[in-house]
């Protein structure tokens, strides 16, 4: 099976968001609900909501992306992660979220970068471009 390189990885709202460092999802959970009764002769569950988790994005701030950001920070907005770059075949992950945290790290003699927290709303869909 072939690798898939993180090179060319696209994060945008309909547009490209930034120049993207680092992407973390921390992956879909679902909570487990017991429906076990006293007859049952196992444990038994069903499937509660999913919840898609957060996604933290590490980029370097510009002052076009952060325009576009700011404005995500009291709705939720739809997302669109396409790894390996906009190529036919690769997998997308796509999203609603609000931003629910934004950072700043200024060095000298460095790069201004910004982490966003963004928390997803509703369900992750994932995809072939």
């Amino acid at each position: 099976m072939p690798n898939m390189s993180t090179y060319g990885t696209l994060f945008s709202t309909g547009t490209l968001v930034g120049e993207i460092s680092s992407i973390s999802l921390g992956g879909v959970s679902v909570t487990s609900i017991d429906v076990s009764v006293l007859t049952s002769a196992a444990s038994q569950y069903a499937a509660g909501y999913a919840d898609g988790g957060t996604v933290t994005i590490t980029m370097m701030v510009a002052a076009a992306t952060q325009s576009s950001v700011q404005s995500n920070t009291t709705q939720s907005v739809a997302y669109l992660i396409k790894l390996g770059g906009a190529v036919a075949g690769k997998p997308s992950i796509g999203f609603n979220a609000f931003i629910q945290g934004q950072t700043f790290e200024a060095t000298p003699d460095g790069v201004l970068m910004s982490t966003l927290t963004l928390r997803i709303d509703g369900a992750v869909t994932i995809a072939t471009q």
